[in-house]
């Protein structure tokens, strides 16, 4: 049987540190693949957002996350994942080809919270900024997301 394949997900809105805690996280665990969707979209298309290139980069990171399974390699998923529905879907998606593949996964969801104000500040310094609207509305979306509905085996706050 293959090893035990850990999952990180972190969530949280921009801003608040995932990046960096990833970047972190991955140099003390050289062995696990960080996934990271502004890095493919800065990588596909300079970072432009359009529906079509999101829908581009959304598909490649999920054939990445596969490919990690495949290579029975641990990963952090450094994204925003604010969204009820998308967050149910990803996981689903990452579960099913884990059973497909005979392969046991354990997925972890790290929810950063931080100050919004503090986040928006450090967003306006970024090279791609996504602005405060976006920010808010990530904010009260994240909030509504319901983890009891979550099929995650642990849920750890980063504050």
């Amino acid at each position: 049987m293959s090893k035990l394949i850990k999952i990180k997900i972190l969530s949280g809105i921009p801003g608040c540190g995932k990046s960096t805690w990833a970047r972190n996280f991955i140099a003390k665990n050289p062995d696990t693949k960080r996934i990271n969707r502004d890095d493919l979209r800065k990588m596909f298309d300079d970072s432009r957002y359009t529906d079509g290139n999101e829908s581009f980069v959304n598909k490649a990171k999920l054939a990445l996350v596969k490919c990690a399974i495949d290579f029975d390699k641990d990963m952090v998923v450094d994204d925003t994942h604010c969204y009820a529905e998308y967050l149910d879907w990803f996981i689903n998606e990452i579960r099913t080809y884990a059973d497909l593949s005979n392969k046991p996964i354990d997925i972890e969801l790290v929810s950063f919270d931080a100050d919004i104000d503090f986040c928006i500040v450090r967003d306006s310094n970024r090279e791609v900024p996504v602005g405060k609207n976006a920010i808010y509305f990530m904010d009260k979306s994240k909030k509504e997301i319901d983890i009891s509905k979550l099929k995650i085996n642990l849920y750890t706050i980063v504050k």
